[in-house]
């Protein structure tokens, strides 16, 4: 309820109190308003935090939650429903917690503000807050309380912003206000939802001009005792354009006659059998080209079957097809759509992403059609038995959403199952391919998997450049030497070091044979001194070590070697974190800001990420340099680093798009892990020099690899190019 309303020279202040609170001393705060609340005991899925008649202005909300425990790592979201409707709901995605937790978040509602909510999702787990504290910001309060909680930081923050670094700048600013990716979906559809109805008629013309459409056959399982979904039917029913055929396994005849009136299906006789066995006989009785699994309860978007036909007409070859797809409760409302990137073999590997795909039948067939060797799991084991396939096609992905998965979460012994069984087929899967490996669930649900080292281990050799900066270089080496891995050497590419300190910390190095000190004088040019460095280099694999790198564990090495000198991988890297324990480095996603940017930075190093892409391993367009491992012979191949169009920036992206153009795939891995205190070691560009040099790198990279630039395959063309979080476009 509201219980007073102030006023102050600039903005207002509002005190919001739970019922039976007494007003807080923080009520003096400028700019704010203040809600508090305590939970009681007992355990739920989901607490209301905020639900009044009045509405909160639109403006920064800050709500920090005090005392999260649960029985088990609980993923929970943020949901601030706003003035127009339940449909609009702004929604924060929050690092997982299990015991003794405390969070903040901060999000930003563009409208008032009715319901502030904290769900349980996807997984219903129960858990407790002991209490919470919402405070609403003006815009101006805001600026304010980041000046004042870090006010060094929102300097840097101004500085990057003169600099022209708008995207850092404004990462810093959400880093200090604790600022989570906020989805406005609601907002999103109206505005796109218009444009993708509108290309249904282009997509039925083209399908009408081909010589041969796509035949679709469609299984339709129910649970036993269950009705099919009317939703369900109605959205196939909708469905125009190519021809398709239905097939049901599961229901009941006598019941589901009405519901299936007017549409051609046939019945599965096989309900006895194992469910692979009935979707191989359902998909050889269709006579289809493509066989589609439909879950009951899920609806696909108008034009889907158009969308598959006509992406499969283009690509005849495609061994399997799969599109966008979002979230949808029984009250129709939609929300956290899943944009996804391009077929990406190590994230599907770690978790099921794709969630919905259609196989050609002929590709399906001719590497044996469903099995069931992982209950639950036949279409993923199919999907990775087609990517195996020499003689299988490519697999399509088509970015738009094609249904609305009816949220109706597993339960969690279900979803420990399936977990452990995902575990058995991603081991079988690389059995084929010759590969002793171990696939584990991590403490994420995820399926890790572990490669081994070649015997013996390869020779790795770690470049550092440096110049002085002693208070950086000591930590960094000293945590390098300590390293778990035994066929290391460590160069120092000394760019001019003239501090006794320096120079003396380099002889105290003498007695230790694994360090070499290379003297590389002369102006500044990170491309060169490292290329220099990799020639002199001892070992078959060699990596790049900025000298602002801490060493968190001693088997980030190991990792990230054991995946460099597998034959289609090029270039590693690791997740790297800010002091303060927040993402540095993620991966690097190209386009952001007109060039390339750090996948999820800022976000906390616990959190999932956008579709659980923080904690999966992936392949990824590129990886910073300031922590990447290659093999030798694959960075000579592609050419080294460019010593004449990126001396300083941008050296590292252009390597990784040299080694995709050699055929190597570049890879993040989120088990490697270290501190990285970002570009302490070099000159700020404030010099006028300075920054013409960083605009003429930009301007090269963006001229030699537009098209890659445009269209990050990693990277859905519906999400940001102006943030860092995954936010929609």
């Amino acid at each position: 309820m509201i219980a007073q309303r102030l006023s102050a020279p600039s903005t207002s202040r509002q005190t919001l109190q739970s019922p039976g609170s007494s007003p807080s001393a923080e009520t003096s705060q400028v700019g704010s308003s203040l809600a508090r609340g305590k939970a009681d005991d007992s355990g739920h899925c989901e607490l209301l935090i905020y639900d009044a008649a009045e509405t909160l202005p639109a403006g920064w909300l800050e709500v920090t939650l005090v005392g999260i425990t649960a029985d088990r790592p609980v993923h929970l979201v943020l949901q601030v429903t706003l003035l127009r409707g339940d449909e609009d709901a702004v929604e924060c995605s929050l690092p997982p917690v299990l015991r003794g937790s405390d969070l903040r978040v901060v999000v930003r509602a563009q409208q008032p503000v009715r319901r502030i909510k904290l769900v349980a999702a996807p997984e219903p787990v129960p858990f407790r807050v002991a209490s919470w504290q919402t405070l609403h910001h003006s815009r101006l309060a805001a600026l304010m309380r980041a000046f004042q909680a870090a006010p060094l930081p929102t300097i840097a923050a101004a500085y990057w912003r003169l600099a022209g670094k708008k995207l850092r700048a404004r990462n810093r600013l959400k880093r200090i206000l604790g600022l989570p990716p906020a989805i406005d979906y609601g907002s999103w559809l109206r505005t796109h939802e218009p444009c993708w109805t509108a290309e249904i008629p282009a997509l039925l013309a083209e399908l009408d001009r081909a010589e041969r459409k796509p035949r679709i056959g469609v299984f339709l399982e129910i649970e036993l005792g269950d009705e099919i979904s009317r939703d369900t039917l109605a959205s196939l029913a909708a469905q125009t354009g190519p021809p398709w055929r239905l097939i049901v396994s599961g229901g009941e005849a006598d019941r589901d006659a009405a519901a299936l009136a007017g549409i051609a299906h046939d019945r599965c006789a096989r309900l006895n059998e194992p469910r692979a066995t009935r979707l191989n006989a359902a998909m050889t009785s269709l006579e289809a080209d493509w066989f589609l699994i439909v879950r009951n309860g899920d609806r696909l978007a108008p034009g889907a079957l158009a969308r598959l036909a006509v992406a499969v007409s283009m690509q005849p070859a495609a061994a399997a097809a799969y599109g966008d797809h979002d979230l949808i409760d029984r009250h129709g409302r939609r929300q956290r759509p899943s944009f996804k990137p391009n077929w990406n073999l190590p994230l599907f590997l770690a978790h099921d992403y794709i969630d919905m795909v259609a196989v050609r039948c002929e590709a399906a067939l001719s590497v044996g059609g469903f099995r069931g060797d992982h209950s639950g799991l036949e279409a993923d084991d199919l999907l990775l038995r087609l990517a195996a396939a020499k003689v299988s096609g490519p697999i399509v992905h088509i970015p738009r959403i094609l249904h609305h998965r009816c949220q109706q979460p597993p339960k969690l012994e279900a979803l420990d199952h399936l977990v452990a069984s995902r575990g058995r087929m991603v081991e079988t899967h690389l059995a084929r391919e010759n590969v002793e490996i171990s696939a584990q669930p991590d403490r994420f649900g995820h399926v890790r998997v572990r490669c081994p080292l070649p015997t013996p281990a390869p020779m790795v050799s770690l470049v550092v450049p440096t110049r002085d900066r002693l208070a950086l270089l000591q930590p960094c080496v000293e945590g390098l030497r300590q390293t778990g891995y035994l066929a290391l050497e460590i160069i120092i590419a000394d760019n001019g070091s003239r501090r006794a300190e320096t120079l003396r910390y380099f002889e105290s190095l003498g007695g230790d044979t694994r360090v070499r000190i290379l003297p590389m004088p002369g102006p500044f040019n990170f491309a060169a001194i490292n290329n220099r460095a990799v020639e002199a280099a001892r070992g078959a694999v060699v990596g790049f070590i900025n000298n602002d790198i801490q060493v968190i564990e001693p088997a980030w090495l190991t990792e990230m070697v054991s995946h460099a000198v597998r034959p289609g991988i090029g270039a590693v890297g690791a997740k790297l974190l800010y002091a303060e324990g927040t993402v540095q480095h993620a991966g690097v996603i190209l386009g952001l800001n007109g060039l390339a940017g750090h996948a999820h930075r800022f976000f906390p190093a616990e959190h999932l990420g956008y579709m659980h892409r923080l904690q999966a391993p992936q392949h990824i367009a590129a990886v910073t340099a300031a922590c990447l491992i290659v093999e030798k012979k694959k960075f000579e191949q592609a050419g080294g680093f460019d010593e004449i169009a990126f001396p300083i920036g941008f050296n590292d992206v252009d390597l990784c798009l040299k080694l995709r153009a050699c055929g190597y795939e570049n890879y993040y891995t989120p088990y490697a892990v270290l501190y990285h205190k970002e570009s302490a070691s070099r000159a700020r560009d404030t010099t006028r020099a300075r920054r013409a040099a960083y605009a003429r790198e930009c301007d090269i990279l963006r001229h030699r690899w537009r098209h890659l630039l445009a269209d990050d395959p990693y990277y859905s063309p519906h999400l940001t190019r102006a943030e860092e979080d995954f936010s929609l476009l």
